[in-house]
C-alpha cells in the first residue's frame, strides 16, 4: 500500500473515532472543510474558481490522480459530470459508517464550492447502495 492511500484510510479511521464523540460530527465537518481550504489556497494549487463544469472535472481528476483516489467519470456536459468511486478512500462501506462518510465529504463539497461548483451524493455505499455516485453542477 502507497503512502497516500495508507494516510486516506488512518484519516478515515481518525474520523470515525472522532465521529463517536458527542461533538465529535461537526469537528469532523471543521477539519474537512479546513484541509479543503488549505488545498485550495496553498501555493501552487492546482484548484481555482471554474468557469464550467468539465474543467472542474478536470481539476478534480488531477486531484485524485495526484492523491491515488480513483474516480471513474461517466457522464459530463457544460453544466455538470457525474462520477462514481468504486473504492472508498476512507474505506467506509458500513451502514454505520454513513453519518461519518457524510461528514468527511464535506472536504469534497468545500472544494468543488470553492471551485464554483455543487457536489451532490446520490448514492452512498454505506447508505446501503452498491456504489458511491456523484453529481457535481456548476453553481
Amino acid at each position: 500500500m502507497g503512502f497516500r492511500k495508507g494516510m486516506m484510510i488512518s484519516m478515515g479511521k481518525f474520523y470515525e473515532n472522532l465521529y463517536q464523540l458527542p461533538w465529535g460530527e461537526s469537528m469532523v465537518r471543521n477539519i474537512a472543510r479546513g484541509l479543503a481550504r488549505m488545498a485550495f489556497y496553498s501555493p501552487g494549487s492546482i484548484m481555482k474558481k471554474r468557469d464550467s463544469a468539465i474543467e472542474i472535472r478536470d481539476d478534480l481528476v488531477k486531484m485524485c490522480g495526484m492523491m491515488d483516489i480513483v474516480i471513474n467519470v461517466t457522464n459530463t456536459d457544460k453544466d455538470k459530470f457525474e462520477f462514481l468511486v468504486p473504492v472508498c478512500p476512507y474505506l467506509y462501506q458500513r451502514r454505520d459508517q454513513e453519518g461519518v462518510c457524510e461528514a468527511a465529504m464535506d472536504m469534497d463539497r468545500t472544494l468543488i464550492q470553492l471551485e464554483g461548483g455543487k457536489l451532490i451524493i446520490e448514492e452512498s455505499v454505506p447508505r446501503g447502495d452498491a456504489v458511491c455516485r456523484v453529481t457535481v453542477r456548476k453553481a
